[in-house]
């Protein structure tokens, strides 16, 4: 296709993958500028149409290195993501900011969300929503 899908981490019972793409976040859209992550769920033999992770983990920086838990309900990733600062700044909350620059870099530091909102609802979000691709 004109995009990439990279770096699938799939679970241990393979009910579902997570992985970063380039393509567009909706059918029919264009293609992203950064790498966002996607969740597609296996229905059959088949695989659902990836399901965009919205701004929930995706950030407007690129998302992509997405690990597992060992239960499969935490997803892991790296973003180049920055932590909004409400300016300006007491000298207390100053001195908090200094400190948080050695990590609210954007260069691509860990973050972690829980799955458990897309997994509870892989029936209504996954297998019905048509062919799917094939494994």
């Amino acid at each position: 296709g004109d995009w990439s899908d990279v770096e699938p981490a799939v679970a241990a019972d393979e009910s579902y993958a997570v992985f970063a793409s380039s393509r567009p976040h909706t059918p029919g859209g264009t293609k992203a500028k950064d790498m966002d992550l996607f969740i597609t769920f296996r229905c059959g033999a088949l695989w659902s149409d990836p399901l965009h992770l919205g701004d929930i983990v995706n950030s407007p920086t690129s998302d992509a290195e997405g690990r597992l838990s060992p239960d499969g309900n935490t997803l892991y990733f790296s973003s180049e993501r920055r932590v909004k600062v409400e300016q300006p700044l007491s000298g207390e909350a100053s001195r908090q900011f200094a400190e948080e620059l050695g990590w609210n870099n954007g260069l691509y530091n860990i973050w972690s969300v829980s799955l458990e909102p897309w997994l509870e609802n892989r029936s209504r979000l996954g297998c019905t929503q048509g062919a799917g691709s094939p494994n």
